[in-house]
């Protein structure tokens, strides 16, 4: 799969997303998300080629589709934050979705998302042994 005219930039710091998950993964109780978040800049007249769910954390990634743009760029389980600067971790997939339809036509002709990495569980339980 070609990746012209896809922008990546990998940061160095790591991103917390505070969440309750109960119920919606192998994970229980109030925990945090942490992974390494990461930028791609994609062209706005082609289809991200992505299978979004909706969690608490946010739209989660749970399939690449083989002609996406960003097939070996973005993985399963990665989140997507935001995209061109909107906060998207409290959409739902459907608005995602609606929203990117709507604001498809900027004058740049480029989308940016902020995504985050295949997030590690971490529960905010601790005690002292």
């Amino acid at each position: 799969m070609s990746h012209e005219n896809i922008q990546v930039s990998r940061g160095h710091s790591s991103l917390s997303v505070v969440s309750s998950l109960s119920g919606r993964s192998s994970c229980s109780g109030s925990i945090t998300l942490t992974g390494e978040p990461y930028e791609v800049v994609v062209p706005t007249n082609k289809s991200l080629g992505l299978i979004v769910k909706t969690s608490s954390a946010g739209p989660k990634i749970v399939h690449v589709k083989p002609a996406s743009p960003l097939e070996d760029i973005v993985e399963v389980g990665d989140y997507i934050l935001s995209v061109d600067s909107v906060d998207a971790r409290s959409m739902s997939a459907r608005a995602l979705s609606k929203w990117l339809h709507a604001n498809n036509d900027n004058e740049s002709g480029e989308r940016t998302m902020i995504l985050m990495s295949r997030p590690e569980c971490v529960i905010n339980d601790t005690d002292e042994v």
